[in-house]
């Protein structure tokens, strides 16, 4: 597989033909893309989202709906300015804080500021509460007697700057005017100062545009960045060339594909006449809060999936990499809900579950869901370091490899993608990576862009030894041997009644290592062909047993072990 975020649709074509031309020869066949990158960056103009970070400014009144902001004193000692549109966590100077995470709730202008010391996220907090001077135009917050005021810099007032937290002074950049039936705060201060008046907008950052939607609700590509899309083709021409390239077609998805723009549209669920997506909205993803898993106990809940994969498999999209679901971000009931859509579609999906390694059941759920999945992510995201956890995980779970998974598939435990001087430091680094990642059958998914320049030819050729990726391919029964003072040891049957064995040595000085071939299986008086696989040199093995100094800081030996017979014993 290959992974590629956030690409057009001319870079991603320019990566699949570099992926035919250099990975597809062996067996990286899976171009997948993000569907939070060509659905979330939408160009359309349209009203803010809740939730999303991004600024509070001021900008020229233009009557938008992220100028829109509500006035109320409703049960409150004190007034609450909310954006009217939606609610939202908007980053900046000054904030907008959401308490819940639907679009019904109101969303409270209050201020970030190191002097603020009072808990920040608890809705109603004083740091949320705002007074209306409606004769001085202040707006005070309650909490350190602080005004809000619009940035002034030489004199002169600047369009497209911020707002900010301020002693109050009186200062005409402190005046404000609320008008009630536009629902605007104008700065009353030079608010005809270079094309004015100025309002108080609220604005999600460049880059962070809210999702394209059809009008179920459902992903599209940006038509902008994919123009193969227009007239409501979707991913499907790109899909097409894809495939016509000998490649497979992969969709990097957000827990139950609900976007926050599907839930501020109230979009129709297509095939459940009455139902709406924001009814079906629960928990967002904590790293991506545009995104939302479905509530599945809503009637409409699997028509919504089915809705949404039934499209996708229109595409002919292959593989599904299902994110921000698994581990300490598990809902299992959507995964249920998935693996019914998908098999609704009759099409051969490959499905993926991901991120892992966050919660201290982990080994718990990969057992309650690897039948119904291809892959599903054992550890959280690694940027190199210790590997401890990877082979500790992937000793626990080695029971689950290549088990039955999703339809007529299998299922394996995924230790996460390959991406060399990125997750690992030296070359030797990544050779280890391979080794353990080969020797587990862990899918190897290159996270990185193929054209890259900083992919060099020693990378490449550990990624694609065909004798190494034959490994991860082909073994069965795979599982530790030993482990003990930084060395650990695996084995795996091959074709033909041969015996592959991983050695490896994450500890600071080499070590001899010496594995009984009773250990593996083999009869103990046999002397066995041996070849060394990353090597590509035949040898033979002492009698007995594999004996091999392995070098220390993560050095790695992969062997096959082949014809053994009864015979003497000779030293590597």
């Amino acid at each position: 597989d290959f992974f590629q975020g956030s690409l057009n649709e001319s870079q991603a074509m320019q990566v699949a033909e570099a992926m035919v031309k250099y990975l597809q020869p062996y067996g990286y066949d899976v171009l997948t893309i993000d569907e939070f990158w060509f659905a979330d960056n939408c160009k359309a103009p349209v009203a803010p989202e809740p939730d999303i970070t991004g600024t509070i400014g001021v900008r020229s009144c233009d009557g938008a709906a992220s100028q829109e902001w509500v006035l109320s004193s409703e049960g409150l000692e004190e007034g609450y300015f909310s954006i009217a549109s939606a609610g939202g966590d908007f980053h900046g100077v000054v904030d907008i804080y959401g308490c819940k995470t639907v679009n019904e709730s109101p969303a409270y202008l209050f201020p970030r500021h190191s002097g603020l010391t009072e808990p920040q996220d608890a809705c109603g907090g004083k740091n949320q509460l705002w007074k209306w001077d409606a004769s001085t135009g202040k707006i005070l917050n309650a909490m350190k007697d602080k005004c809000l005021d619009a940035h002034v810099g030489d004199e002169r007032f600047i369009a497209a700057d911020s707002v900010n937290l301020n002693a109050c002074t009186g200062a005409s950049n402190q005046r404000w005017e609320y008008d009630s039936a536009t629902k605007v705060l104008k700065v009353a201060g030079r608010a005809e100062h270079d094309g004015g008046p100025w309002c108080l907008t609220a604005e999600p950052p460049e880059g962070r545009r809210p999702a394209c939607i059809d009008e179920h609700g459902r992903p599209q590509p940006d038509k902008e960045k994919w123009p193969s899309a227009a007239g409501g083709q979707g991913l499907k021409p790109f899909a097409d060339k894809i495939h016509a390239m000998g490649l497979r077609l992969g969709l990097h998805t957000l827990r139950g594909s609900i976007s926050k723009a599907a839930i501020h549209a109230k979009s129709p669920i297509l095939g459940f006449d009455g139902a709406t997506v924001d009814k079906l909205a629960t928990t967002g993803c904590d790293w991506n809060p545009n995104w939302f898993a479905v509530d599945e106990t809503h009637p409409a809940a699997q028509a919504w999936l089915d809705s949404v994969y039934g499209q996708y498999a229109q595409w002919g999209i292959d593989f599904i990499k299902n994110d921000c679901i698994f581990s300490g971000n598990m809902v299992q009931s959507n995964i249920e809900l998935v693996r019914k859509s998908l098999a609704k579609t009759g099409r051969d999906f490959e499905y993926s579950l991901s991120p892992g390694g966050s919660d201290p059941n982990e080994v718990a759920y990969a057992h309650a869901i690897a039948d119904k999945v291809s892959i599903y992510r054992v550890t959280s995201d690694w940027h190199g370091g210790d590997l401890s956890y990877h082979f500790d995980i992937a000793h626990e779970l080695e029971d689950l490899i290549g088990v039955s998974g999703l339809g007529t598939g299998l299922s394996f435990p995924d230790l996460d993608m390959l991406h060399p001087y990125k997750n690992t430091r030296t070359d030797l680094d990544f050779k280890l990576q391979m080794t353990l990642w080969s020797i587990a059958r862990s899918p190897l998914i290159y996270g990185g862009d193929i054209r890259s320049t900083s992919l060099t030819a020693d990378d490449f050729a550990l990624m694609t030894n065909p004798e190494v990726l034959d490994v991860q391919e082909l073994s069965s029964k795979n599982r530790q041997v030993f482990r003990s003072d930084g060395v650990v040891v695996w084995a795996a049957s091959g074709p033909g009644e041969s015996t592959y064995i991983a050695l490896m040595n994450t500890g600071e000085s080499a070590a001899s290592v010496n594995v009984s071939f009773a250990d593996l299986g083999i009869g103990e008086d046999s002397t066995c062909q041996a070849r060394d696989l990353w090597d590509h040199l035949d040898k033979e093995m002492a009698l007995g047993s594999v004996i091999r100094s392995v070098p220390g800081r993560n050095g790695a030996f992969l062997l096959k072990l082949s014809g053994c017979r009864e015979g003497t014993a000779l030293w590597l």
